[in-house]
């Protein structure tokens, strides 16, 4: 079985894993000991080896994929220690970023410590870990990371508000009352990105002022992700804020499974 895990839009390269062999042979916890203990040593090491840790994590991943129940939570508990890893004393972010992106495949046993490191003010500091980080937690597509990735959409940063509502969009196959709460959810917040935006605008207009940037931008960035995230969500079609607040209002209570698609405005 190939595991693809650079299906994170906008991260790092994918990670490409061999199929494992497939076989009656329960793995032993023995081999995936040795792994962990290369591991914790490589880790250990003043330089770190980029070629040795990529492997070593490769194959922990693919690991997972035929291990037991609690191999599973012993292979992820160790690639933990790979998101707070330090290099001369600051965080290495290359080894977090891949780490995050092999954990996304390993739920449910990865959501705890996903949600950990999304929360983790550190690491949240790097926007490209920050960005992987929350796709990852959309991609493990279990309920238990729902409330990280709402909570994300009242940031004051637009970047992780955006990625947030990608990360949403992973729900599409989600039981139909779920997808209609996060689509509530992501509406609320481009509507309420794009009356601010409005708001400055006829302000500025009136008094003959600067437009405040900010609100500007901030709705360029959230709509495109929430718009395609809100196509996923509810199975149809429609182009901006508008007609998607219109559609709600008509079909939040129906079957929308069932409902034909709208027509492109």
């Amino acid at each position: 079985m190939a595991l693809a895990l650079g299906l994170l839009a906008g991260s790092a390269p994918a990670l490409t894993f061999p199929a494992p062999v497939v076989s009656a042979r329960i793995v032993p916890r023995p081999a995936i000991r040795e792994l962990i203990q290369d591991l914790t040593e490589e880790l250990n090491r003043k330089e770190l080896d980029t070629a040795q840790r990529t492997a070593l994590i490769q194959q922990l991943a693919n690991e997972f994929t035929l291990a037991g129940s609690k191999d599973r939570v012993t292979i992820v508990k160790a690639l933990e220690r790979c998101l707070s890893t330090k290099v001369t004393g600051k965080a290495d972010l290359e080894l977090a970023d891949l780490t995050a992106r092999a954990l996304a495949a390993m739920a449910p046993e990865s959501v705890p410590v996903l949600t950990r490191a999304a929360e983790n003010r550190s690491l949240m500091k790097d926007g490209k870990l920050a960005r992987t980080l929350v796709l990852a937690l959309g991609k493990t597509r279990d309920k238990g990371v729902l409330r990280s990735l709402t909570g994300l959409l009242d940031h004051a940063q637009p970047e992780l508000v955006a990625t947030a509502g990608e990360a949403l969009g992973e729900f599409e196959l989600a039981p139909l009352e779920t997808r209609k709460k996060l689509f509530e959810e992501v509406l609320k917040t481009l509507s309420s990105a794009k009356n601010s935006r409005d708001a400055a605008l006829q302000t500025a207009a009136q008094t003959n002022g600067m437009v405040d940037a900010s609100f500007e931008r901030r709705y360029e960035l959230l709509e495109p992700a929430l718009l395609t995230t809100l196509a996923r969500l509810s199975h149809q079609e429609a182009r901006g804020p508008e007609l998607w607040q219109s559609w709600w209002n008509k079909n939040k209570r129906g079957n929308w499974d069932e409902k034909p698609k709208l027509a492109k405005a």
